[in-house]
C-alpha cells in the first residue's frame, strides 16, 4: 500500500513562505484596498447627484442644491411668491431636514428669517445684492463659529424693488451623509478583511491539511502495527521533508521488525541445535554410567575406558554450554576484551606450539610457518584471539572426514596488516554454503553436525571477535580438497612526533 500526498501542477510552496506571504497580504492588501476605496469614491461622486463624494464642502452643498434650483426658477417666473411667508415657511421646514434654513432680504431689510434661535449667524455678514454666487455649482462659505455654506438668489419685484433669497447650510454639525459615508467605508474595509481572511485560510488549508491527513493515516497504520505501506510526499516543503523522515522511520521499524523475527528464528534454531547436541553426550554418559553400575565394565582397564569416555562427553557438554554463553554475549555485544600491546611473531609461535601437542593426540599433523619480522606488533586480546584460532582448528578437525589429517597455519606480513591463513585437507564446503558459514546457527550438514557435535556458532564467534579487533575474516574452499580461512589484524605502528 502506498500513501501519496496530493499532487499539483507545479512545485508546492513551502509552509514558511505561505505564512510570510499570508502575513504580508493581511497587512498590505487591506491597506491598499482601503486607500483605493478612499480615493475612488471621490471620483465616483463628481458630476453626479446620486453618487457619493468625499469633499466635505460638496457634501454639504448637495443638501441645498435642489432647493436652490426650485427657488431660482420661481424667482424667474413669479418673484412675488418669494415674499409669501407661508411659502417661505413651508420651504424652510423642508430644508431643515438637510441642516439648511431660508433667509430673505428685501430692500436691504431682513424680510424673512428661518434661522433657529440658537444660530450664531449674523445676517449682516451675508453677501449683498449682486455680490453672491450666481449659479448652482458655486456657493459662498462663511467661516467662524457659525460656519455656513451660502447660496444666494437675487430677484426683482414688479415695481423694481430688489431682494435676495439665501439658502444657509450649517457646516458646524454632524451630517447624515457624512455618517453614511463613514459607515459604508467601514463596511467596505470589513468586507475586504473578511474576504482576505477567507482566501488566506483556504490557501493555507489547501497546502497544509491534506498533508497532515496523510501523515495521520500513516501514524495510525504504524500504531496498529501495519508497516506494509509506503509514504510518498510530493515537493520540497516542510511537509515533504516530514513525510520523508516519516517514511525513513517506517522503513527502519519494518527492518527492525523483520530483523527481530529473524533473530527469534535464529534463537529457536540455536536452542533446538544445542538441545539436540546435548542429548548425544548425555545419552552416552548415561549409557556408560549404567554399564559401570551393572558390572559390564568388570576389569580396571574397561572401567577406566568407560570413565574416560564419560569425561570426554562431559567436556563436550561443557563446550556446548560455553558456546551458548558466548552466543548471548555476541547478541548483546558483551564479549569482554582485555586488549594489550604484544609481539605478533611470539604470540603465534606459542599458539602453534600448543596446537601441535593438541592435534598430535588426535593423529592430525600441523604445518606452521611464520613469516613476520621480529619487530611486528599488534594490539589484541590474547585470550579472545586464542578462541578464534581454537574455533577455526576445531571446525577443521570436526569436518576432517578422514584419519591422519593435515592442518597448515601460515602467518605473514601484508603491509599494514598481519594475515593468518588456516587451511585443512578436509571435506571442503560447497559454493552455495560458503557465503553463510560465518552466520550464527548455520550448519552445512545438519545430520553430520549432529554426529560431530557443535551448535554452529563457532565461526560466528570468530567473525565477531576479529571485527571487534578492527580486522576482517573470510574463507575459500574446494569441495573434496579442503578449506582455508583467512583473517587479518591491523599492525601496531608508532606515530612520529614532529
Amino acid at each position: 500500500m502506498t500513501i501519496k500526498g496530493p499532487l499539483g501542477r507545479g512545485e508546492r510552496m513551502n509552509f514558511r513562505k505561505r505564512l510570510i506571504i499570508s502575513f504580508a497580504i493581511v497587512i498590505v492588501v487591506p491597506i491598499l484596498l482601503a486607500i483605493l476605496l478612499l480615493y475612488g469614491v471621490r471620483f465616483l461622486g463628481r458630476g453626479s447627484d446620486q453618487g457619493l463624494v468625499t469633499d466635505s464642502m460638496q457634501i454639504m452643498n448637495r443638501y441645498s442644491r435642489r432647493a436652490y434650483e426650485t427657488i431660482l426658477e420661481q424667482a424667474r417666473t413669479d418673484p412675488s411668491v418669494l415674499l409669501n411667508t407661508d411659502y417661505l415657511q413651508k420651504e424652510n421646514e423642508n430644508l431643515k431636514k438637510s441642516y439648511t434654513s431660508l433667509l430673505v432680504r428685501y430692500r436691504d431689510q431682513v424680510y424673512y428669517n428661518g434661522l433657529s434661535e440658537h444660530s450664531n449667524l449674523d445676517p449682516e455678514h451675508l453677501p449683498s445684492f449682486g455680490t453672491g454666487a450666481r449659479d448652482a455649482n458655486n456657493f459662498t462659505y462663511l467661516e467662524g463659529d457659525a460656519s455656513t455654506i451660502v447660496r444666494q438668489i437675487d430677484f426683482y419685484t414688479i415695481n423694481g424693488a430688489v431682494g435676495s433669497v439665501y439658502l444657509l447650510t450649517s457646516a458646524s454639525g454632524d451630517l447624515p451623509e457624512a455618517k453614511r459615508l463613514i459607515i459604508q467605508y467601514i463596511l467596505a474595509v470589513l468586507a475586504i478583511l473578511i474576504l482576505t481572511a477567507v482566501f488566506l485560510t483556504a490557501w493555507i488549508y489547501s497546502g497544509m491539511v491534506p498533508q497532515v491527513r496523510k501523515l495521520t493515516e500513516a501514524a495510525e497504520n504504524i500504531r496498529e502495527g501495519n508497516l506494509d505501506f509506503k509514504i510518498e510526499m510530493e515537493g520540497k516543503d516542510e511537509f515533504a521533508r516530514l513525510g520523508s523522515a516519516f517514511e525513513e522511520m517506517r522503513a527502519r521499524l519494518e527492518d527492525s521488525s523483520r530483523q527481530k523475527l529473524e533473530n527469534e528464528k535464529e534463537q529457536l534454531a540455536l536452542i533446538s541445535n544445542i538441545a539436540h547436541d546435548l542429548k548425544t553426550p548425555i545419552t552416552a554418559i548415561k549409557g556408560y554410567a549404567e554399564g559401570i553400575l551393572d558390572g559390564i565394565a568388570r576389569t580396571p582397564e574397561k572401567q577406566e575406558a568407560y570413565v574416560r569416555t564419560i569425561y570426554n562427553k562431559a567436556g563436550e557438554m561443557d563446550k556446548l554450554i560455553n558456546e551458548l554463553t558466548t552466543y548471548t554475549k555476541i547478541d548483546t555485544s558483551g564479549i569482554p576484551y582485555n586488549f594489550r600491546h604484544m609481539s605478533a611473531r611470539d604470540y603465534f609461535d606459542d599458539c602453534a606450539g600448543e596446537l601441535t601437542v593438541e592435534l598430535s593426540n588426535q593423529q592430525i599433523r600441523l604445518g606452521y610457518a611464520n613469516q613476520l619480522p621480529e619487530e611486528t606488533e599488534v594490539i589484541a586480546d590474547p585470550e579472545q584471539l586464542q578462541r578464534v584460532i581454537s574455533n577455526i582448528v576445531g571446525n577443521s578437525v570436526k569436518y576432517m572426514g578422514h584419519a591422519d589429517g593435515h592442518i597448515n597455519m601460515l602467518v605473514k606480513d601484508v603491509g599494514d596488516f598481519v594475515q593468518v591463513e588456516m587451511s585443512d585437507d578436509g571435506q571442503g564446503i560447497t559454493a552455495a554454503d560458503l557465503p553463510y558459514i560465518f552466520d550464527r546457527t548455520f550448519r552445512a550438514d545438519s545430520s553430520r553436525n549432529s554426529n560431530t557435535g557443535g551448535s554452529g556458532i563457532g565461526l560466528a564467534v570468530v567473525k565477531k571477535i576479529i571485527e571487534d579487533h578492527g580486522g576482517k575474516v573470510w574463507a575459500r574452499s574446494t569441495p573434496g580438497k579442503g578449506t582455508c580461512i583467512y583473517f587479518v589484524l591491523r599492525k601496531y605502528q608508532e606515530e612520529e612526533v614532529r
